[in-house]
C-alpha cells in the first residue's frame, strides 16, 4: 500500500487568497465598468433625445418659416391691391377736381358776363 502524502495548508492558502483577491477585484472593476456604462448609456439617451429635440424644432422652424414666408406673400399682395385701387381712386379724384375746377372756371366767367352785362347795359345795346 501506498503512503499517503498530506500537504500542508499554508502551502495552497497564499494562492486561495490571491485568487479570492483577484476575483473580488476583478468584481469591483466590473461593477463600476457597469456603473460606468450605465452613466454612458444615460448620457447617450439624453443626446439622442437633445438631437430628436432639435430635429424636431427645426422641422417646426422650417414649417413656421415657409408659413410665414406664404403669409407675408399673401400680405404682400393684398398691399399691392389696395395700392393700385388707392392710385385709381385718386387719378378719379384728381378727374373730378379738374372737372370742377373747369366748371368753376366756366361759371365765373358767365358770372362776369352777367356783371359786365348788368353794369354796362349800352355797351351790348340793350338800351
Amino acid at each position: 500500500m501506498k503512503k499517503k502524502k498530506y500537504v500542508k495548508y499554508d502551502q495552497f492558502a497564499s494562492p486561495i487568497l490571491i485568487g479570492h483577491q483577484a476575483l473580488a477585484q476583478a468584481r469591483s472593476t466590473l461593477k463600476s465598468v457597469r456603473t460606468l456604462l450605465e452613466q454612458r448609456e444615460s448620457d447617450l439617451a439624453a443626446v439622442q433625445t437633445a438631437l430628436r429635440d432639435l430635429e424636431s424644432e427645426k422641422r417646426k422652424l422650417g414649417e413656421s418659416h415657409t408659413t410665414d414666408r406664404f403669409s407675408l406673400e399673401l400680405e404682400l399682395d393684398r398691399l399691392k391691391r389696395d395700392l393700385a385701387r388707392c392710385e385709381d381712386e385718386l387719378a378719379r379724384a384728381r378727374d373730378d377736381l379738374r372737372e370742377k375746377e373747369r366748371a368753376r372756371r366756366d361759371r365765373d366767367g358767365a358770372i362776369d358776363k352777367l356783371v359786365s352785362f348788368v353794369s354796362h347795359p349800352f355797351v351790348y345795346g340793350v338800351f
